[in-house]
């Protein structure tokens, strides 16, 4: 049972499945073939019915109210092809829409600035834009985990405590001699990559800090070098020359980390770049160190060579740190930085927390005010395991990040781990028909749905109308059929059956069918043939007794605990 907003009285209860945006499944349930139905459900106000819901003017595309009038977030987690302008006047945080409001900000602050300095307009290449895109994505993370790894809920098992960051100083693309239209800045970069891994490895030896603070500044310098090793401007040439011999290669004994901010100090003053200048803005007058004093450094540093691997716990002020490193990382093609989450994320738990970080911007936009939550197929692209878990791990998140009774959550979802999780008096199903379109389908011809075996739910026509076996398994073994058929009795000899069935006979897994198979061929087969396809069945026999005497065994073990 679910409200809209504790200001009105519309309540409804809605859970579907279907190609469509989940606005336009929307309304298909208000104008559907359910609407004779009278919902009656409890909200803690009053009871109210579902059909209140049509007694305001016609305000979106064949929904009869303004959901822009309502607190409602919507969340999908593909580039989808709808029109995102059916969810127009609700907070959008589909992929689709967080992206293109990146691109858009984007190109309107680019061709603002163009005008202002008078110059051709130029646009970014779409790449550049996805790194801004992600580095966005990066930073709601961020603010997530910090967030709920400072609350006192449990937590999904997966989520992690800290991130990784990684300097791969070796990189061979970052020093390929192609890079560098004067062979003299390669060098001055290998010159600078030796003397930065000397000094951590022996003079800043166990001071985390500095040794990470060096790293750093050098990962930058190395940057600027390969793009201004890539200019034509000689005067710059000339300054970057001039402050690596007047600072960096003369440094003694534990001087570098002084030098090293030194040179990025002057290199901000004489840049002329405005892109760079904005990327070494925040490394200047001690800025890093600054935040680096606020930062957690755990004491398993991995160092190996010229590999530096060091973990910092995720916490809320961790991003005014790596906000400035990231837009380093994005800087050139090869990176000396990369970072990963705990010890890496399979797609399936990075599918999740790109969810759950959503979750985190509706949280920020309403507050402690209450809403409806849309999302649509959340568990998309997730393992079976992940979306079993899927429901359970989400209310973990959804109790930390809001107050109870804050949001009413309305899912879409084609997969019946999420349907095992729910009452069937709470579920809506939908399927398409070719005279009405997309219709909602009388619950009482389905099964019920909370805590029912998955594989009992799979047999349910709504989610597989044609049988449990993938459909070139099927076709593999109708095929195998039609060609016994055609087989002369008596007449395959052995050479044909080893050739033509019996290792795709094998590949078989259901029981059934093997042997229906293997029975289907013996009148079929020569004398030497039926003894291959009984040697055949004896080895499946042998199985099934070595199975029989582990169950026994497990029986036996479990009575004697008891």
């Amino acid at each position: 049972m679910c409200f809209l907003d504790r200001k009105t009285n519309e309540i409804y209860t809605f859970f579907n499945s279907g190609r469509d945006p989940q606005i336009a499944r929307f309304k298909v349930i208000l104008k559907g073939n359910e609407l004779s139905e009278s919902f009656k459900v409890h909200e803690p106000i009053e009871y109210v019915t579902f059909s209140s819901l049509f007694e305001r003017k016609l305000k979106m595309d064949g929904i009869p109210f303004d959901l822009g009038t309502l607190n409602c977030t919507y969340i999908n987690n593909v580039l989808g092809q709808h029109h995102e302008e059916v969810y127009k006047n609700i907070l959008n945080l589909s992929t689709s829409s967080l992206l293109t409001k990146v691109i858009d900000r984007i190109v309107v602050e680019e061709i603002r600035e163009s005008k202002k300095e008078s110059k051709k307009e130029t646009i970014q290449l779409f790449p550049t834009y996805l790194k801004t895109f992600r580095k966005e994505e990066l930073k709601n993370w961020i603010r997530f985990l910090a967030f709920a790894n400072a609350s006192e809920y449990e937590l999904p098992t997966f989520i992690p405590k800290n991130i990784t960051i990684d300097f791969h100083f070796d990189d061979p693309d970052l020093y390929d001699s192609k890079n560098f239209k004067l062979s003299a800045y390669r060098s001055r970069a290998i010159q600078l990559k030796e003397l930065a891994i000397k000094y951590t490895s022996e003079i800043y030896k166990g001071q985390h800090r500095i040794r990470f603070l060096v790293l750093i500044y050098t990962s930058i310098i190395i940057y600027f070098i390969k793009e201004f090793g890539n200019q034509t401007d000689g005067i710059m040439s000339h300054t970057v020359n001039e402050i690596l011999d007047s600072e960096i290669y003369r440094a003694k004994d534990d001087d570098l980390l002084r030098r090293l901010r030194i040179c990025i100090n002057q290199l901000y003053e004489k840049i002329t770049n405005s892109d760079w200048a904005d990327q070494l803005r925040p490394f200047i007058e001690e800025k890093l160190e600054n935040m680096i004093l606020w930062i957690d450094f755990e004491d398993k540093e991995v160092t190996q060579g010229s590999f530096f691997r060091y973990f910092l716990p995720i916490k809320a002020d961790l991003w005014r740190l790596l906000s400035p490193i990231f837009g380093l990382n994005q800087t050139v093609e090869a990176d000396i930085l990369s970072f990963s989450f705990g010890h890496g994320l399979s797609s399936g738990e990075e599918a999740m927390l790109h969810n759950y970080s959503k979750l985190m911007l509706a949280r920020r936009k309403w507050k402690g005010r209450p809403f409806l939550l849309l999302i649509d197929e959340g568990e998309a692209s997730y393992h079976p395991e992940w979306q079993r878990l899927y429901l359970n791990e989400l209310m973990k998140v959804i109790k930390v990040l809001f107050q109870p009774g804050q949001i009413q959550l309305i899912l879409t979802t084609h997969s019946p781990f999420i349907v095992s999780d729910l009452p069937k008096s709470n579920i809506l199903f939908l399927e398409r028909s070719k005279e009405k379109g997309v219709v909602v389908v009388n619950r009482q011809n389905h099964q019920e749905t909370f805590a029912a075996n998955i594989h009992e739910l799979y047999t349910d026509s709504f989610f597989l109308c044609n049988g449990l076996m993938g459909a070139y398994a099927t076709d593999f073994v109708r095929k195998m059929i039609r060609d016994i058929r055609d087989i002369e009795d008596g007449r395959l000899n052995l050479v044909s059956y080893k050739e033509n069935f019996e290792k795709q006979i094998k590949m078989i897994g259901e029981p059934f069918i093997k042997n229906m198979l293997l029975d289907s061929l013996i009148p079929k087969s020569d004398f030497e043939t039926v003894g291959s396809i009984i040697r055949l069945k004896e080895a499946e026999i042998e199985k099934l007794k070595t199975k029989r005497i582990s169950k026994k065994n497990h029986d036996s073990n479990s009575t004697s605990v008891e």
